[in-house]
């Protein structure tokens, strides 16, 4: 089950009957959220509410909130209590209470001193983590506020209504995967064609990153039992990515060697009977074969071109390079979970997504996904101890190396294919070019030959031409089968993304040094995991956006 989980905090004061219209204002507003709720029953999004107080925030005005009505909630104790003047204290409680938090409701009195600070300071929080917040005032118990984007105003319904429907999306059902004649093929010659290519393993200095291993476990159970339901979430949809973009790949692979072949059919449909004839004439039925040839190779150069329109247009292909795309995103927003959340700390994903320039609203599928992932593992913010802190910033750094390792490996590879393909296409081309001049100037000097030689019916000045002719057909093509990988395939781009990966991944090992074996207070360890997630998964929704925009073309 899929919770819409809502923080609250603020102490009531006043008389009993004041306390009671607080009461009733906040559970109207619940009373609205459920409705909301309610209203994309059909769709797929959270089902139910449930509320998370603190302790020394959260008094038992929430309790008595909870029971009326009839609502989950989760109390958190903080043995360092987030009361207090102390400002970075205070920064550290509200980002804790915010980390799993879809909407802040607060009661407050309006002024910015001692507790009543804390909720100043939370709405704030609140603002910069992208996260709503309601909140009552305390002086007027009939008033609400909405607070969005760092504008407050009275809080009308539409508000919940617009804001709650933005955790729900169109689940259709899923459908069976259809086959792509000839795809297949694809693959194979795709896989034989980046097994020529496989970089050798290095031996590197780092150690293992052991938390994305099964046969690891960490000593603390709860920790542990985070950890692995994360990585089952990470393991499918990682599976998910790599078996989507073996097949998109495939297809743009096969969709790149498609026009060579085309060429090549064409041309045996123009000079086969000249060619070929000229050689040998045989034939079948008294029908010359080289004239079936010729017919054959149009009509395969026609259903060639047919199959590639059909190829780009193709919903089976969209739906795998959509599979991919999305699965990939959520297996690295899960990989870097896992090595936080295991220790008593996580980051809200609605706050990550858009500090690595992914809105939720705008991406509603992944958004879900991924709070459905991390709702199911059990999280709870428990917050660090030195300890935790040094181990989690340990894994984190194992991460960081093994990722390096891998985009490096990755470099290479794409530099040997960008490489060969870059060279065979240029000098394929130039002697292309040089054919195709040579052919012009055989246009006029032919006639200029005594040759009066013919066989089988063909003179040989025809059978000069159609050869050249064939031949300035069929190089220039042969360079564009070159040229057509390089660019279709996006090896170049894929090159370029991993050096870009590389920086970032090193500027994450520069900010991790700076904390290397250290016992590092919660406020700068809140900082470096933050800093180093939003750099690592930002890379990654940069690549996103520009693979989503490639398409396979029709002609």
């Amino acid at each position: 089950m899929d919770y819409f989980q809502i923080t609250v905090a603020g102490a009531a004061a006043g008389s009993e009957e004041e306390q009671k219209l607080l009461i009733g204002k906040v559970s109207n507003l619940l009373t609205e959220v459920k409705i909301r709720l309610n209203d994309h029953s059909s769709q797929s999004g959270p089902g139910r509410v449930r509320l998370f107080a603190y302790d020394g925030l959260s008094g038992s005005f929430w309790d008595d909130v909870a029971k009326v009505n009839q609502l989950e909630m989760t109390r958190f104790s903080d043995s360092q209590s987030p009361a207090g003047t102390d400002p970075m204290r205070r920064v550290i409680s509200s980002s804790r209470l915010l980390a799993q938090a879809d909407l802040l409701i607060l009661l407050w009195d309006e002024t910015f001193s001692g507790d009543e600070g804390i909720m100043w300071d939370l709405m704030q929080k609140s603002h910069e983590m992208n996260i709503p917040c309601l909140w009552v005032s305390k002086q007027k118990p009939h008033k609400a506020y909405w607070t969005e984007f760092g504008y407050f105003e009275a809080y009308a319904p539409e508000h919940l209504k617009e804001y709650c429907g933005s955790f729900f999306y169109e689940e259709s059902a899923p459908e069976a995967e259809k086959k792509v004649p000839l795809l297949p093929a694809g693959e194979k010659l795709y896989a034989r064609f980046m097994k020529k290519y496989r970089t050798a393993s290095i031996p590197e200095s780092y150690e293992k990153d052991e938390l994305m291993d099964d046969e690891f476990s960490l000593a603390d159970a709860a920790g542990e039992k985070t950890r692995k339901r994360l990585l089952a979430s990470f393991s499918g949809y990682d599976s998910s990515a790599i078996r989507n973009a073996s097949k998109y790949r495939a297809s743009i692979y096969l969709r790149s060697i498609l026009p060579f072949i085309a060429t090549v059919f064409i041309a045996v449909g123009f000079y086969s009977e000249t060619l070929f004839g000229f050689t040998v004439n045989p034939l079948i039925g008294g029908i010359n074969i080289w004239l079936i040839v010729a017919g054959i190779g149009f009509l395969l150069h026609a259903g060639v071109n047919f199959y590639a329109f059909c190829l780009a247009k193709n919903n089976q292909i969209r739906q795998w390079h959509r599979e991919f795309l999305q699965s990939r995103i959520l297996a690295e927003f899960l990989r870097v979970y896992i090595h936080i959340c295991p220790f008593g700390y996580t980051m809200n994903p609605r706050t990550l997504m858009h500090k690595c320039a992914m809105d939720a609203s705008e991406n509603p599928e992944i958004f879900y996904r991924l709070r459905l992932a991390l709702h199911e593992a059990v999280l709870s913010d428990t917050g660090s101890t030195a300890s935790t802190r040094k181990e989690c910033l340990a894994g984190f750094r194992q991460l960081v190396e093994d990722q390096i390792l891998y985009h490096e490996k990755s470099v290479r590879r794409y530099e040997n294919i960008v490489a060969y393909l870059s060279k065979m296409g240029k000098y394929i081309f130039t002697a292309g070019f040089v054919i195709v001049l040579l052919r012009g100037v055989l246009q006029f000097s032919i006639f200029t030959f005594d040759i009066d030689f013919a066989r089988n019916g063909i003179a040989l000045k025809s059978f000069i031409r159609s050869a050249a002719n064939f031949l300035a057909l069929f190089v220039p093509a042969w360079a564009s089968y070159y040229t057509s990988k390089l660019s279709l395939c996006e090896f170049d781009f894929m090159k370029r993304n991993d050096e870009d990966m590389v920086i970032r991944l090193k500027k994450c090992i520069s900010i991790l040094d700076t904390v290397k074996d250290r016992d590092v207070s919660e406020d700068v360890f809140h900082s470096v995991i933050e800093q180093v997630a939003v750099l690592m998964l930002s890379e990654v929704s940069d690549w996103r956006n520009e693979i989503a925009k490639k398409t396979l073309t029709a002609i």
